[in-house]
């Protein structure tokens, strides 16, 4: 036998991209020429998705010009094809006009496969704003003036003007005249700062101006200061001192408390004036009480509940037992799940509460346990023994699995049968165990012989054996087994079988023992 490529066609028709199909034919020669062909179809397909390589991410100005960077992509089974999927600005977490944005592009082969890749650009802003400041004045002491404000812009959003410091200077000037010098502070939205200042120089005959910042109530596990006053004078330098800080416990709870600070301006000529502000620590905060996680513990065990811990950031925390439930529901047995609730309170009266749940399931087997195993006589009268079951968590039912009677390797009928019982818990928990009754013959049968008849013995003729006599019966009280196609009941072992009889035919006597016609009696 030979065997030939005959031909191989390549189809791309009906193909994506450089995928195709090819068959290729063999014939098959035997030596007298004869021939037979068979073809192999092998298709190539393209299920690989191309390759798309993107631009790291950038960042860039907020105010520079910009554009995303186009991404590259091959594909290792024809050509391929990229498309912007979509574009999406994101202004979230970030400050003024800056944003970031994000271009997915796809790359799709001539079979459909795509795979897609980002480039995600970051517009920060990095450039200060401008600020610019009224030119320097020189105004009278007893006039009423003010600092100008100066104008700030910024190329990315709002720009807020704060004042960053009040300066006054003495030196240089004479009796009660100075000059005072502001600083302000342009921030835009993203931190970036400009400064810029005035100059005002005046005279003083004024008493300054102190303003303390209002009372405050602060919590008391908080950090906290006493916020400094501002002071001005309209014609000097005003320096601030602190007076005195009171403390005051009485009326508070825990360790809250109450205090007073008081400061002094005074200006260069000796004018002063006073403010005072009140920090009150208060505690509203609840406790912390943590609690030892749920449990689960068996239905015999012994067991109870964890005591949780307390803690207060302000003073001492009591714990107190707010309740204890216990719920049966859904439970089986006398299995159930209780919860204790437990109350921290601090000096300030705030509370928090925490659980506990113990939930006492039972997956424990009940315990079974049959009698022995036992063996009778086969014409007695015998019952399986009922087993003995408990269990640890509740009651417990036991029911018959099976009853199998076995006779193969017996004889007779005997046999032997086996009774399987079932103990099961409330929960569905459960255990087995068996009996088996084997039935035995250990009982001879009875055999009762017939008279022996008197018959002339030919000479030298031997007596017949009685326990070979044709004429013997014998009787079994082992019930012989019945017929293959009437098998006895395997599940009704109770009272002994009937005994069966085994009857042999009378034999003709041989003609040398029997009486002659001719002879007498």
């Amino acid at each position: 036998m030979t065997i030939t490529i005959l031909n191989t066609v390549t189809n791309t028709a009906g193909h994506c991209g450089n995928t195709f199909d090819a068959t290729r034919t063999w014939r098959a020669t035997d030596a007298c020429g004869n021939t037979a062909q068979c073809s192999q179809t092998v298709t190539v397909e393209d299920h690989t998705p191309p390759t798309i390589t993107c631009v790291p991410n950038k960042t860039v100005e907020c105010t520079s010009a910009w554009s995303f960077d186009p991404p590259t992509a091959s594909d290792t089974c024809g050509t391929v094809t990229i498309t912007i999927v979509s574009t999406v600005t994101n202004l979230t977490d970030h400050c003024g006009n800056t944003f970031d944005a994000t271009r997915t592009w796809r790359a799709t082969d001539a079979c459909g496969n795509t795979a897609e890749c980002s480039q995600t650009v970051t517009a920060e802003d990095h450039t200060p704003p401008t600020i610019t400041c009224v030119p320097n004045k020189t105004v009278e002491c007893t006039s009423t003036w003010s600092f100008d404000p100066p104008t700030a812009s910024d190329t990315c959003g709002n720009v807020t003007i704060t004042i960053l410091s009040t300066v006054t200077n003495l030196t240089g000037h004479c009796g009660n005249t100075f000059d005072a010098t502001r600083t302000w502070r342009a921030t835009d939205a993203c931190g970036n700062t400009a400064e810029c200042s005035q100059k005002v120089t005046v005279e003083d005959h004024t008493p300054p101006t102190i303003t303390c910042v209002p009372n405050k109530t602060v919590e008391c596990t908080s950090t906290w200061n006493f916020d400094p006053p501002t002071a001005s004078d309209t014609c000097g330098t005003a320096t601030v001192t602190i007076v005195g800080t009171v403390t005051n416990l009485t009326g508070h709870c825990g360790n809250t408390f109450d205090a007073t600070r008081t400061w002094r301006a005074t200006d260069a000529c000796g004018n002063t004036a006073d403010c005072s502000q009140k920090v009150t620590v208060v505690d509203t905060t609840p406790p912390t009480i943590t609690c030892v996680p749920n449990k689960t513990v068996e239905c015999t065990s012994a067991w109870s509940f964890d005591a949780p811990t307390a803690s207060d950031t302000c003073g001492s925390a009591t714990i107190t037992i707010l309740n204890t439930v216990t719920n049966t529901a859904g439970h089986c047995g006398n299995t159930f799940d209780a919860t204790r609730t437990w109350r921290a309170t601090d000096a300030c009266g705030n509370t928090a509460d925490c659980s506990q749940k113990v939930t006492v399931v039972d997956t424990t087997k009940p315990t079974i346990t049959c009698v022995p195993d036992k063996i009778v006589e086969c014409t007695s009268t015998w019952t399986f023994d009922a087993p003995t079951a408990s269990d640890t968590c509740g009651n417990v039912a036991i029911t018959i699995l099976s009853t199998v009677t076995n006779r193969v390797g017996h004889c007779g009928n005997t046999f032997d049968a086996t009774r399987t019982w079932r103990a099961t818990d409330a929960c569905g928990n459960f255990a087995d165990c068996s009996q088996k009754v084997t039935l035995e013959d250990h009982t001879a049968p009875t055999i009762t012989c017939a008279a022996t008849p008197s018959m002339p013995r030919a000479p030298g003729a031997q007596p017949m054996p009685a326990a070979t006599s044709p004429n013997a019966v014998k009787r079994s009280r082992c019930r012989t087994p019945p017929s293959r196609s009437s098998p006895a009941s395997a599940t009704r072992p109770s009272s002994a079988q009937t005994p069966g009889t085994l009857t042999h035919p009378r034999p003709s006597i041989p003609a040398a023992l029997r009486p002659s016609p001719s002879s007498g009696p």
